[in-house]
């Protein structure tokens, strides 16, 4: 009796196990055909179309805001963010941002078509850019999400502050940090990742 009772308990457990296997893989289905949204698709404001490739010498206008960093620094905190903050600038291409958009850290990176590149092995490099973001427009421009970087980051990487990501959970939903802030001025501006020389460049001009 003992034997037949615990027979039909791994019996039960079999089929839990198949069931939650089965629903988890209904929900990733139709997070692929796009029947659960993902966080932040749906939001009000929308988010700026990431347009030409242009320099920043190439664009008119004031820099309305602006900061840099050596990419030395980046490279003493690590080789790998160093690769990920050029190939960004190299590929992100520039954001006009009309009056009422944002600006996302998260876009910028997919615009170069290496999202998935920089989220299988980013390490820090995209949180770099939303780094500089936030020093550049904090107290000029409304920040509308930011997400704080892991503390432990601190001593050895001190300007490496904020964070983005997108994490896949368990019902298959995503789950987006992002860094975003919004062109509040009235009229078009234009957001620029560059590196010259050693030195990257996180820059925002009128148009």
């Amino acid at each position: 009796m003992y034997f037949a009772e615990e027979a039909d308990m791994i019996k039960l457990i079999y089929k839990a196990i198949y069931l939650v296997a089965g629903l988890l893989l209904v929900c990733l289905v139709f997070q692929v055909l796009g029947f659960f949204p993902q966080i932040g698709e749906n939001a009000v404001i929308p988010v700026a179309a990431h347009e030409s490739r242009q320099p920043a010498a190439a664009i008119a206008g004031s820099v309305i805001a602006e900061t840099s960093i050596t990419m030395s620094e980046i490279r003493r905190c690590s080789l790998r963010d160093a690769r990920i903050v050029q190939e960004m600038a190299q590929f992100a291409p520039v954001t006009v941002v009309q009056s009422g958009q944002e600006w996302s850290a998260i876009a910028a990176a997919k615009s170069g078509g290496g999202w998935s590149a920089y989220s299988d092995d980013y390490g820090n490099g995209t949180c770099w850019w939303a780094s500089l973001a936030r020093e550049a427009v904090s107290g000029r421009l409304p920040i509308t999400e930011e997400h704080k970087h892991y503390p432990y980051y601190a001593e050895s990487c001190p300007r490496l502050v904020y964070a983005i990501e997108e994490e896949v959970i368990a019902n298959g939903a995503v789950v987006v940090s992002d860094f975003r802030f919004q062109n509040n001025t009235g009229r078009p501006i234009v957001v620029v990742l560059e590196i010259s020389g050693d030195t990257a460049y996180f820059r925002v001009f009128n148009q």
